[in-house]
């Protein structure tokens, strides 16, 4: 029996695994590309979603109270 784990922590410094070797790290690479699309899908409907609100094009402005600036001491 081979320990999963095992493999796959080691899997990068072998450069010539045995099949069963072989075997657990494409089913994990599989798993992995599955589990990448999913993400990709959920951010695609995520940015679709925040591309289909509306946008208010107005300008953003100071509150009145702050117009005038920050007061300074004449003591400099």
């Amino acid at each position: 029996m081979v320990d999963r784990d095992f493999v796959l922590k080691w899997a990068h410094l072998n450069r010539n695994p045995n099949p069963r070797d072989r075997q657990i790290i494409e089913e994990q690479r599989r798993v992995n590309e599955a589990l990448i699309a999913e993400w990709q899908a959920e951010q695609e409907r995520k940015n679709a979603a925040l591309a289909a609100r509306p946008v208010s094009h107005t300008r953003l402005t100071v509150a009145p109270r702050y117009a005038q600036g920050i007061a300074r001491n004449s003591h400099a």
